[in-house]
């Protein structure tokens, strides 16, 4: 039993479609909409200036939006809820598929140890994020590239890889959840919840403006502002992201090892 393979031939049309509506959010965005905000910037200013200052925080618009490179980091803000999305979905469906098929002790009666099992699973969601984020990256510079930004590629396939660091943070979430949870009634609403939890803590921090708030703002571990204005992240962030990452994962992966099977 090759559970890796069979893992991604269950998820690969899952992951095509994810894949394509991100593809379709860079094109609407930078494509669609940015030529559009661009001309109209004037208009614009007047619309921005009648919201609130604290809703314009909440949802990324700035003064940087009105350049190629600001406007691309502020659409990011959408994509990584998708791509967020999309990693906790397809996480959980190979996490968890056996725990809402009720037939976890028909696996573990297979003869493979439970690390063989936890390892083939994770490396099925791993290829399936990078083949997806390979993607997004190669699209978003050709769409810098076709935009004649070329001195940016660098920056925006820095930005681009955001998304993809991002979702490994609530991959280790899914998976301890998906463990843990003695039932996971349905894979989209759980998805859905683990992301807009983390928009929701990323808005948050925005609004109350204070170092520490940053802590618990995941979409801003790897901020994609800081990597197309800068070119790179913020140390301290990306630190915080890896110690989570891996105290979550060592967690979910002793649990997965050791926990008794519910039936």
């Amino acid at each position: 039993m090759n559970i890796l393979k069979f893992e991604l031939k269950r998820s690969y049309l899952s992951m095509i479609g994810w894949t394509l509506g991100m593809v379709a959010c860079i094109s609407v965005f930078m494509q669609g909409m940015y030529p559009i905000y661009s001309d109209s910037i004037d208009q614009i200013m007047i619309v921005m200036q009648s919201f609130p200052k604290q809703f314009l925080v909440a949802f990324g618009f700035s003064m940087d939006m009105f350049s190629f490179a600001g406007f691309y980091a502020f659409s990011f803000t959408y994509l990584t809820l998708l791509g967020v999305m999309f990693s906790c979905t397809v996480t959980l469906q190979i996490f968890a598929r056996e725990k809402r098929s009720h037939c976890q002790e028909f696996l573990y009666a297979k003869p493979v140890t439970r690390q063989k099992m936890f390892i083939e699973k994770l490396s099925a969601v791993l290829v399936l994020l990078v083949v997806s984020n390979l993607v997004l990256v190669a699209w978003a510079a050709m769409v810098t590239i076709m935009a004649g930004e070329n001195d940016l590629v660098g920056k925006i396939i820095l930005a681009s890889l955001s998304v993809f660091c991002t979702e490994l943070v609530f991959m280790a979430f899914v998976i301890l959840y998906s463990v843990q949870a003695r039932k996971v009634r349905t894979i989209s609403g759980a998805a859905m919840a683990f992301a807009f939890a983390g928009f929701i803590l990323t808005a948050l921090s925005s609004l109350i403006d204070k170092v520490e708030m940053r802590y618990i703002a995941p979409f801003k571990y790897f901020d994609p502002y800081q990597a197309v204005i800068n070119g790179t992240y913020e140390g301290q962030y990306v630190i915080t992201a890896v110690v989570i990452f891996v105290a979550v994962m060592v967690v979910a992966a002793m649990r997965y090892f050791n926990k008794d099977i519910r039936l």
